[in-house]
């Protein structure tokens, strides 16, 4: 019997119809130094981490992933150099080629660096020996936590930032809710001993913490951390931690009381022995404890509100949300841990802040030399008005405010008003009588540029008075919803002419009309809104461009696209050069750009319409006039175009 003659082509390696065996078994990868592969794989972990559009599978990474270190646990194609794919494998019609698939579709949602060192043994060893690849700890994964606790091995001696989100862990299903707050009494205890066990794991490294991150529904949890992190010891404490953030998202029936709830709970711990020098940005949502720990150590046996502290913190974002009056910061540690933060640019404070100062107490004004960005909201309006006045702002760049009930008109006027100085300022300020007359001058809303109403209740005219300090406003963020329509509709209005001033009265603004020249807020570019229909939008955006105030950007609420004429949304595709549909929420940080499959379809091509585009544009615009409604058409011209510009947009025209 003769034998088969042998083949002239090799067998291939693996049945990936796209993999190209290499020449001489290398790949050109293969020759690149360890030096490059150790700046791909930290930019790639790290780009991963930071990606704002990244987000997390709906299972929320409970779902179990292998990273082993035993090479018999890699697949074939993970150790031939070049062959490894990130797809599932087609035509998998036995069990080493299911196997394969299941690899390869599993690895798909793995972190970057997991994934890189699944390609092969070379880039796994180097991986391995790359501690800050592995520094991030989020605890995702089910008990009993095998991937963070390998992480934290390989993390060796670097910092660590540590994320835990347990406000999803504690949901049950309805038939387990045993008090109607959504948590049975097992699933509470369970959770409960789970952050206990995770507690254990992380504090005997807390000297390496760069971000500690704690996200709970209920109270008892963050009692149970709060606990643990006084129990770590004053040396070393916590001498590499420069972000804090403790989030509680339970409800309290009682919060508008003004008293905590749980009167057993009121205790204010002292995490870290009180020893967190580098901290740089902390955040506390329903969150109390001892005030003192944002100010210096050698400070805190001196408060006064007389002499300013001589040793400062290196704080630079603060954010204090809803806590109730009695567990709030007294009036003079919050003077205090202002005074010590120097460099404080951004200062966040909603339904929370200092506990009113007693009767006697000096009210200087604190000056804030760095600080960029305020944020005040859900306060009565004295108690806003107190607030402002409790803060020198010179370089304040944006603001955001959001008040849902009462009438904030006098707090307006605040706003617009001169800015006391402070009697006591630094060395470097005292500035020679004629430039302190420029700061003196100042109103809180001079220099800035980003502007978040979320809520203001005031009268109508305040808009006028509002606008017309805002005068290097470039990006503007509405929620019409809770805010007179003025504050839309006054921006294609003109004032030329107009000059508005804090002592005008409120009501002399009503009616006021000036030429077509000038409009408010002429460097405005972008505006994010909700609550305006797409006829009023079309309106808006043209008549900015007409007076000579183009919008760049337009930001539009997705539910208020729904109710948008086609082709008034068709127009403003064509008109501005950046427009998005946007989701809101009730955080601040609350514009998500949606990453949506028809992205292309409406996202403008820098390009103005052509001629042929011109005749065959309509505009179907609804006129809401009291004695009409009937229907416009805008047929044919770009009324930007039109020759007789005020026939198109005067009274009697289809923008009114």
């Amino acid at each position: 019997m003769s034998s088969m003659p042998p083949s002239n082509q090799e067998e291939p390696r693996t049945r990936n119809p796209r993999y190209i065996p290499p020449r001489e078994d290398h790949c050109p990868i293969e020759k690149l130094p360890p030096e490059v592969l150790v700046c791909i794989f930290e930019l790639g972990t790290r780009g991963e981490e930071n990606a704002e559009d990244w987000e997390v599978e709906e299972d929320d990474g409970d779902e179990e992933y292998e990273d082993v270190d035993e090479e018999d646990d890699l697949s074939l194609d993970m150790l031939i150099p070049g062959s490894f794919t990130l797809g599932k494998t087609n035509g998998a019609d036995n069990t080493k080629e299911a196997a394969k698939a299941a690899v390869a579709g599993k690895t798909r949602n793995l972190p970057f660096q997991v994934r890189m060192s699944h390609v092969c043994r070379r880039w796994r060893e180097l991986a391995l020996q790359m501690p800050t690849l592995w520094t991030t700890l989020d605890f995702r994964e089910r008990r009993p936590w095998q991937k963070s606790q390998e992480w934290l091995t390989r993390s060796k001696q670097s910092p660590l930032d540590i994320i835990i989100d347990r406000s999803l862990v504690n949901s049950s299903s309805d038939d387990d809710d045993d008090d109607g707050t959504g948590f049975s009494d097992v699933a509470a205890k369970e959770a409960q001993a789970d952050l206990g066990f995770i507690l254990n794991l992380i504090t005997p490294h807390v000297s390496r913490w760069h971000t500690f991150e704690l996200t709970v529904d209920m109270y008892d949890d963050m009692v149970l951390a709060l606990k643990r992190l006084e129990q770590c010891p004053a040396h070393p404490g916590a001498p590499s931690l420069q972000s804090l953030a403790l989030y509680v998202h339970e409800d309290y029936d009682d919060f508008e009381s003004g008293s905590f709830d749980y009167s057993e709970q009121k205790k204010l711990f002292l995490p870290f022995g009180g020893h967190a020098p580098r901290l740089e940005k902390v955040e506390l949502w329903g969150v109390h404890l001892d005030w003192t720990l944002l100010i210096p150590t050698s400070e805190r046996s001196l408060l006064s509100l007389n002499f300013p502290p001589s040793v400062t913190t290196n704080l630079t974002e603060l954010e204090l949300a809803y806590h109730t009056k009695d567990v709030r910061p007294s009036y003079v540690d919050f003077v205090n841990i202002i005074r010590s933060s120097p460099k404080l640019i951004s200062l966040k404070l909603a339904d929370s802040g200092p506990a009113p100062r007693r009767k006697g107490s000096p009210e200087q004004p604190l000056f804030l030399p760095n600080l960029r960005h305020l944020s005040l909201g859900y306060f009565e309006e004295d108690y806003a008005i107190s607030l402002l006045r409790l803060l020198y702002t010179p370089t304040l760049t944006s603001i955001a405010l959001d008040f849902d009930e009462g009438d904030y008109t006098e707090l307006v006027k605040e706003l617009v008003g001169k800015m006391r100085l402070p009697d006591l300022l630094p060395g470097y300020f005292n500035v020679p009588t004629p430039q302190r007359q420029i700061f003196e001058d100042q109103t809180r809303l001079t220099n800035v540029t980003d502007l978040k109403l979320g809520g203001l209740p005031c009268a109508e005219a305040s808009a006028y008075l509002f606008y017309s300090t805002c005068r290097n406003l470039k990006r503007l963020h509405l929620n019409t919803r809770f805010l007179p329509q003025t504050f839309f509709s006054v921006l294609t209005d003109d004032h030329h002419g107009l000059h508005l001033t804090s002592d005008m009265r409120i009501s002399e603004l009503v009616g006021v009309v000036g030429s077509r020249e000038t409009p408010l807020c002429k460097q405005l570019e972008a505006l994010t809104v909700t609550g305006v229909s797409g006829r009023d939008l079309v309106k808006f955006v043209k008549t900015r461009k007409m007076l000579g105030a183009p919008i760049l950007e337009l930001n539009v609420d997705k539910e208020d696209h729904m109710d948008y004429e086609e082709e008034a949304f068709d127009w403003l595709i064509r008109h501005v050069k950046s427009l998005n549909f946007v989701e809101f929420s009730d955080d601040e940080d609350d514009v998500v750009i949606l990453d949506s499959d028809e992205e292309q379809e409406w996202e403008f091509d820098g390009e103005e319409m052509d001629d042929e585009d011109e005749e065959n544009w309509n505009v179907h615009l609804h006129h809401n006039d009291v004695g009409g409604g009937e229907d416009y058409w805008v047929d044919g011209e770009d009324e930007y175009e039109a020759e007789d510009e005020n026939e198109n947009t005067g009274d009697d025209g289809s923008f009114e």
